[in-house]
């Protein structure tokens, strides 16, 4: 049984809330630890992802396709009628690399992170000093 589609949406409004409660309980120490890092997390990030993609020779492409369903929602507890719901598959596509060019960015990634490690642990060691905990 559904329901109706106004309560779900005072629903997601509670989760949401609960998220923003939760990103508001962060010190000031981690949210400025977390500002400072921010750059040296994304690199990490694109570094593993091509590390990922040389392993197995090619990538992959994630895209979100929009599917409707229609389902039985209920007006209170009586009526019943179709209502449409939208939800997203993931596809994921191979996409083919040059892997000796994914090689080459890889290596501009790690000399990235490096230099960005050396300037993380400095800002890390300012919002320390900002914010004691």
């Amino acid at each position: 049984m559904r329901i109706h589609p106004k309560t779900k949406h005072l629903t997601l409004g509670a989760t949401l809330s609960g998220m923003v409660l939760l990103v508001a309980c962060a010190t000031p120490q981690q949210r400025c630890i977390n500002g400072a890092t921010r750059e040296y997390q994304t690199v990490a990030i694109l570094a593993e992802q091509t590390e990922l993609n040389i392993a197995r020779g090619y990538a992959i492409d994630i895209s979100y396709v929009p599917y409707t369903v229609y389902e039985t929602c209920y007006y209170g507890n009586r009526r019943a009628y179709a209502c449409p719901q939208t939800y997203n598959r993931t596809v994921e596509t191979p996409q083919t690399i040059d892997v000796a060019e994914q090689k080459r960015i890889l290596a501009d990634l790690k000399i990235k992170l490096s230099s960005l490690q050396e300037a993380s642990a400095s800002w890390i060691a300012q919002c320390q000093a900002q914010y004691p905990e």
